[in-house]
């Protein structure tokens, strides 16, 4: 079914400058149609700022059910069944139903939703709804007729897009009378209005000029902004076999690509071999399915390789061999795939349907380089209800552009705060606006003055942290890691990623686990802990033997870094870390007038400081214990265990992993205890760090301790912000 819009069709234009706003607002007359929308449910993006909602209709009132029947005539909007087109900015969008799309019915007189679902008995501008409902009908009720199969939530900004793929449209009827064999007599036709409004976004930059952005987010901060709504399954799941593969990434046989359908959990699909950059797999079954969601499996050594689980992905189907493939279901900063041995997870898709021809893509793991599954099973409900859920709308034009046209559907019943995103080459725009009011069936071109955020320096998160008066600084995205053979410095993948000892940890060189026990000039492994100052600069004279990354040895502490009390500035930068990671980067100072100790207990984050205002400490990330810290402009609440941390990372927070410490070659206190070490000296055999420990449920935070320098600790680089 085409898009339909109502008869009521509102431009408006917003300029934003200063405190100036100018709004003109222009009606369209002479249209008499509606336009509808279709499609499956969609996924929520990405860099998402709120979190998915699934929420269904509430039963208010039950009443012994019965079944009746229902026909009513149905039409697109207006009185004239013959004209259904609607013009837009010069393009002509068609307002049909195709047979068989399904309207659900709810008892707006009782509060209560029935059973079942009328189908469209033929295809056109108007058609008869029929169908078997379950529930209570009696004279007079007031039956609302819904038909919402949206996918808001992945949008590409073309009006063709929101034709072919975004609906919610409802009709409402009254009940004439219910005869003897409970046929449901209504009062008159049920003329469908569209349920959400359609904006075309012009995008400019403070000086007016035009914006070419390839993405663009938009938030709402009710957070009812629906993203997908519709038919969902419900109810009893049957998972499907019987799977022909036919193609995939790698080979097949041993561990192939193969083996992720052969209904067996003793084997597994482990590959690092990618084709156009993802990992994929191919599939069929005997005859078309009805999808409603999937069931992956983790492979038989996940706890012992737990960064083989796959981070993003994407679900692919088509109803015939010939079809386009068609996006079901995408997951970004998927953490659900548990740290555990052949441990299943059942993924609802964004769109549900029938199909039969499958494409599974996994673009990237948790770390390292070998995805691993051991199995994979679709699946399909007994039932289906309507439903709606909330998130952010994402804009991916096919090429970069300034004008976008979204449809926004917004469950909140009020004027709502809004923010954009957008993206320009390399650089992020924004602009947040509150009393925004979308109407629901209206049309509005908006021009919107975007503000370009900061530029952030490659490797660095974009939250700010203030660590002394008048000074700003970002960090780095990950804690440093080396690797001994190629000698090469990286930032870790993920703030919760880190090396440990041969059981804990998430770093690995191909099938094998780094370990830091391993620590020496030719470890083909990674390192993550390091002695004070061994950044592999030498110096000719003033400074230390054991300067080099791989240093280890623990009988003499006043061999790390520069002797006396000198600390790894000035005269000795060259013994910071950040020296190999180009110019800016640096180790924060220690001690009590030093920069760890303000970016804890001196700054001031959401109306505090210290614990609870400028960071929370004890709480887990991706089952990663470690330290949060709040951005200087951090507003939102507090991180705890089993929150979105990909929100968080979004607003600029920043993790701390309790990686534990190295003494010599013993790696102790892995994932209850962390130390980052600092850039001050504290005497000639000792450095400032800071620390951090989780003992039998005390949580403990110490940002100017001192240890010894040939101790192996964390060390996370900051740049300035200039």
């Amino acid at each position: 079914m085409a898009l339909s819009l109502p008869v009521k069709i509102m431009v408006l234009l917003w300029k934003l400058h200063g405190n100036k706003e100018a709004t003109i607002m222009k009606r369209i007359t002479n249209i008499r149609t509606l336009a509808t929308l279709l499609m499956a449910s969609a996924a929520i993006v990405s860099c998402s700022v709120k979190e998915d909602i699934f929420e269904e209709e509430t039963i208010i009132k039950e009443e012994p059910a019965k079944v009746y029947t229902l026909s009513v005539n149905a039409t697109k909007g207006g009185d004239d069944e013959a004209t259904k087109a609607l013009s837009l900015d010069g393009k002509t969008l068609n307002a049909t139903w195709a047979q068989n799309e399904e309207v659900t019915v709810y008892n707006n007189t009782k509060k209560v939703p029935l059973d079942g679902t009328l189908k469209a008995q033929s295809a056109g501008s108007s058609t008869t709804l029929k169908g078997s409902l379950t529930g209570t009908i009696e004279n007079d009720d007031e039956l609302i007729l819904r038909f919402n199969s949206a996918n808001y939530g992945s949008q590409s900004g073309t009006l063709d897009y929101i034709a072919a793929n975004c609906d919610f449209a409802e009709a409402t009827i009254t009940v004439s009378s219910v005869d003897g064999e409970n046929n449901v007599i209504p009062t008159s036709k049920a003329s469908f209005v569209n349920q959400q409004a359609i904006v075309k976004f012009i995008l400019k930059d403070q000086d007016n000029n035009n914006l070419t952005v390839s993405n663009l987010t938009i938030s709402a901060e009710s957070n009812r902004l629906v993203s997908a709504g519709g038919l969902r399954g419900s109810g009893t799941k049957t998972y499907h076999t019987g799977y022909t593969v036919d193609r995939g990434s790698g080979s097949t046989g041993g561990e192939g690509y193969d083996k992720l359908l052969d209904g067996n959990t003793g084997t597994k699909w482990c590959s690092n071999v990618k084709s156009d950059g993802v990992w994929y797999v191919e599939f069929h079954t005997a005859s078309a399915v009805q999808v409603d969601g999937y069931k992956l499996t983790t492979g038989g050594d996940t706890k012992t390789y737990p960064g083989r689980n796959p981070k993003n992905w994407t679900l692919k189907a088509k109803l015939n061999s010939g079809d386009a493939w068609t996006v079901i279901d995408t997951k970004t900063d998927n953490t659900d795939m548990p740290e555990a041995n052949c441990s299943s997870v059942d993924f609802e898709t964004d769109v549900q349907g029938m199909y039969q021809y499958f494409r599974l893509e996994v673009s990237a793991i948790q770390s390292g380089e070998w995805l691993q599954l051991s199995e994979m099973q679709l699946y399909g409900c007994s039932d289906r209800k309507f439903s709606f859920r909330y998130g952010n709308v994402n804009v991916t034009p096919s090429s970069a552009t300034n004008e976008l046209t979204v449809a926004l559907n917004n469950q909140s019943g009020a004027s709502d705060t809004y923010t954009l995103t957008a993206i320009d080459g390399s650089h992020k725009y924004t602009f947040t606006k509150s009393g925004v009011t979308f109407e629901r069936g209206k049309y509005y071109a908006i021009t919107v003055k975007m503000t370009m955020a900061a530029s952030v320096p490659e490797g660095a998160i974009n939250g700010k942290f203030s660590v002394a008066s008048g000074k700003q600084v970002y960090f780095s995205k990950g804690n440093l890691q080396y690797q001994a053979s190629s000698n090469t410095w990286r930032f870790a993948e993920h703030q919760y990623d880190f090396v440990g000892d041969a059981t804990n940890g998430n770093v690995s060189v191909g099938s094998d686990k780094s370990n830091n026990a391993s620590i020496s000039s030719s470890y083909t492994g990674w390192i993550d802990l390091f002695g004070w100052g061994t950044s592999g600069k030498s110096f000719t004279s003033g400074y230390g033997s054991a300067y080099q990354p791989w240093s280890r040895s623990t009988t003499s502490s006043s061999a790390y870094g520069p002797t006396g009390t000198n600390n790894l500035t000035g005269t000795y930068a060259n013994g910071d870390w950040g020296v190999n990671m180009g110019s800016g980067w640096r180790t924060l100072t220690g001690n009590n007038s030093g920069e760890w100790n303000y970016l804890f207990n001196t700054r001031t984050v959401n109306g505090g400081q210290g614990s609870g205002h400028s960071y929370t400490k004890g709480q887990k990330v991706n089952n990663v214990l470690g330290v949060v810290l709040y951005p200087d402009d951090y507003t939102g609440a507090a991180y705890t265990t089993g929150a979105n941390w990909s929100t968080f990372e979004s607003a600029g927070c920043v993790f701390l992993p309790a990686a534990g410490w190295r003494n010599g070659t013993e790696v102790k206190s892995v994932g209850s205890y962390g130390a980052y070490w600092s850039s001050t000296a504290y005497d000639t055999n000792n450095a400032h760090h800071l620390s951090f420990s989780s003992y039998s449920g005390v949580n403990t935070v110490n940002p100017t301790s001192y240890n010894g320098r040939s101790s192996g600790y964390s060390v996370r680089l900051v740049r300035p912000v200039e």
